[in-house]
């Protein structure tokens, strides 16, 4: 959950404002030229080992455990708890789908 430099995808567009989760959730992705090119294969496999640990409550349970110091405003979120809410709907929403998956249906 914490940020790299925009290492969850919705954060390359939280400049503006936060966007919609639903349009981030179902984006495919380009997997070529990725450092998980290679296990492409595997990645269906990850998923569904994954998929069953998480949910919302485990949304809204790892952001509440981040201080409020670490979490910078983004407009539309300028609270810590909004911002914590706005991780819980993009992370739920990509949860909802598998478009993210290489080869998958949109």
């Amino acid at each position: 959950m914490i940020d790299h430099g925009a290492s969850l995808y919705f954060h390359h567009g939280w400049a503006g404002g936060v966007s919609d989760p639903a349009r981030f959730a179902r984006q495919p992705r380009d997997i070529t030229a990725h450092v998980m090119e290679k296990r492409v294969a595997a990645l269906p496999d990850a998923d569904a080992r994954i998929t069953p640990l998480l949910d919302r409550t485990v949304f809204t349970e790892i952001p509440a455990q981040v201080p409020d110091a670490w979490l910078e405003p983004v407009p539309g979120t300028e609270t810590p708890d909004a911002l914590r809410a706005a991780y819980v709907e993009f992370l739920t929403a990509r949860l909802a789908t598998r478009a993210w998956l290489p080869g998958a249906e949109s």
